[in-house]
């Protein structure tokens, strides 16, 4: 009975107020969910719009190079203005340590977001270890705006166009040579002959920053029917630059990066 009593004493410490037992938890008991965690900027316009950027870029300070991004999630999470700066594949490379990252956002080729961002991680996941707010206002440029009221509410993108088409899915993309011509609220759309992209025709029209397609052929169901030009894309046009994208069903992300032609006198 005595060793047994003396057993119980080495296993427990007494409470310096209460006198009663108490268990030590060891660290490496802790329990992590298993929800995939992640550090994001989200940028916003000052009406509460997300900014749509076209591209951005996060820079390990202390390592001295950029971190790869998952370019669907990232396009998924653009459409809300969101942004990873690390996320939990990055747990074990940032635990117990204290890291800075420098966020770079890009528009319409110029830089218009810069922050530097305080990481780290603890046992299970990656966290935040600033004290400034993550949600940034971006002002809107005044001669954007202007160029935005051309045309009423949208700018004029009729014309001829030819350039790149890119699907992206989740373990693999793939590229092809498209061309386009908008006329009179109808387009028509060249693809190629693997069916990347496979084209369209029909209408189409614009609302503020999307453009809607409405293609009018029928289709065999041998294939991809989002590599068909239709339906809302979110777009940008710089006069002579015309891009378009949308994350579509779950399935992938496609984009058309396009140059107009030069109309010849």
């Amino acid at each position: 009975m005595l060793m047994a009593v003396m057993l119980i004493l080495t296993q427990c410490n007494a409470d310096s107020e209460t006198g009663q037992p108490t268990q030590e938890i060891d660290p490496n008991d802790i329990l992590c969910t298993e929800v995939f965690m992640t550090v994001p900027i989200k940028l916003v316009f000052p009406d509460g719009q997300p900014v749509l950027l076209d591209s951005s870029k996060v820079f390990w300070i202390s390592q001295n190079r950029y971190l790869e991004q998952n370019s669907v999630s990232w396009n998924e999470a653009r459409l809300w203005g969101i942004y990873a700066i690390v996320d939990d594949r990055m747990q074990k490379e940032l635990e117990n340590r204290q890291e800075m990252m420098h966020f770079t956002g890009y528009l319409n080729s110029e830089i218009i977001c810069e922050r530097d961002v305080l990481v780290g991680a603890d046992k299970c996941h990656v966290i935040y270890l600033g004290a400034e707010s993550l949600t940034l206002i971006i002002q809107k440029n005044p001669d954007d705006e202007q160029k935005n009221q051309d045309e009423g509410e949208y700018r004029n993108i009729e014309g001829k166009y030819s350039g790149i088409f890119t699907v992206q899915y989740s373990n693999f993309s793939a590229s092809g040579k498209t061309s386009l011509e908008l006329k009179d609220g109808k387009f028509i759309c060249i693809g190629s002959s693997n069916r990347i992209p496979a084209g369209g025709s029909g209408n189409y029209s614009v609302n503020n920053n999307k453009i809607i397609f409405e293609d009018r052929n029928f289709w065999t169901a041998n294939f991809d029917w989002n590599l068909i030009l239709n339906e809302e894309y979110e777009y940008t046009f710089d006069v002579k630059r015309l891009k378009f994208s949308a994350y579509k069903n779950d399935v992938g992300y496609y984009e058309y990066d396009l140059e107009k032609e030069e109309v010849s006198n």
